[in-house]
């Protein structure tokens, strides 16, 4: 009685033997075959290809994710440092403006303050320009009228220039004391000045502050989504390459199921057979679209003898039998 178990199990090792495992390699080898620039014969090769694939037994091992094309994508979050230098940047116009304002504010206000101080000081100089002049002109008149009357060597002249001297004296420490008064004012005001702009410099580092607080809080929570989207987009990635992986590998399966049962019903010889047929059709087709010296030329090319195997010689007379 015949073991068909055994029988299958041999034409899987003869077809691998000195079939499949020649043709698989193929598959994935590029030196064996050399394609000329033209369109059309590099597609009957990838169909001759095609039909080695068909008829080889596929290796599971062989998929990987890289094989299947997707790309995933990368997202490179920013430092917590970066993200502060980011958050200062966006708010650098808001921080500007900001202090230019209160600087031009206090510019503004402390010109005017030192305008008045300067007329205080012009003010004062003036009285003390006067009150000499004054004193001068007093001492000179009455200096005149005491040489007429004679008594420039009495108690009488020597007492009325003291009193002269007090009168301008008394000018002099009033003007003194009024500048003094003037010019403290004028220094408080300058004083609660600088305050203001002190404490509209702390105010505004502490609006800063929070400001920069929202901005960092903002821009984290952008990368946060960021990151979110690209982990959900990856993972819907793997799990699309995954099914892909897992649909090829059942196709593999069949194919090499369905490769099991053909070698089975024919045999390794027959099923040689079949797949240099369609080989040999598929060449006939391409060479049936020149003309006899085109195609007698094309069959120069060894890799038809190589791929075409017995069949070469019979579709070489097929050609050469044509008329022209």
């Amino acid at each position: 009685m015949i073991n068909k178990k055994n029988i299958l199990e041999q034409n899987i090792i003869d077809f691998i033997k000195y079939g499949g495992s020649t043709m698989y390699t193929y598959k994935f080898s590029n030196d064996d075959v050399e394609l000329d620039k033209s369109s059309e014969k590099e597609k009957v090769f990838e169909k001759l290809k095609e039909i080695d694939e068909k008829y080889s037994y596929a290796i599971n091992s062989n998929i990987s994710n890289d094989d299947i094309n997707f790309q995933k994508k990368s997202y490179q979050a920013p430092s917590d440092s970066e993200i502060e230098e980011m958050a200062k940047k966006s708010l650098s116009s808001y921080k500007d403006s900001s202090l230019k304002k209160i600087d031009d504010d206090f510019k503004k206000n402390s010109s005017k303050i030192e305008e008045k101080i300067e007329n205080v000081v012009e003010n004062k100089d003036e009285e003390f320009l006067d009150a000499i002049n004054s004193y001068n002109k007093s001492v000179k008149n009455f200096t005149n009228k005491a040489i007429k009357n004679g008594i420039t060597n009495s108690s009488i002249f020597d007492e009325a220039l003291k009193e002269i001297e007090n009168e301008k004296n008394l000018k002099l420490n009033e003007s003194q004391q009024k500048f003094s008064g003037e010019i403290g004012k004028l220094q408080s005001e300058m004083a609660i000045l600088e305050s203001q702009k002190n404490s509209a410099l702390s105010s505004f580092d502490i609006s800063y502050a929070l400001k920069l607080n929202d901005e960092i809080n903002k821009i984290s929570s952008e990368i946060s989504k960021k990151q979110d989207e690209v982990l959900k987009y990856n993972n819907e990635i793997e799990e699309k390459a995954n099914r892909l992986k897992l649909e090829r590998e059942k196709e593999i399966a069949k194919q090499n199921e369905n490769l099991t049962k053909l070698l089975s019903e024919k045999g390794l010889v027959e099923v040689n057979k079949m797949k240099q047929k369609e080989k040999y059709e598929i060449v006939k087709g391409y060479l049936n679209t020149m003309s006899k010296a085109d195609a007698l030329r094309e069959l120069e090319d060894k890799n038809y003898q190589k791929e075409l195997s017995i069949y070469y010689p019979s579709l070489f007379a097929e050609i050469y039998s044509k008329d022209e």
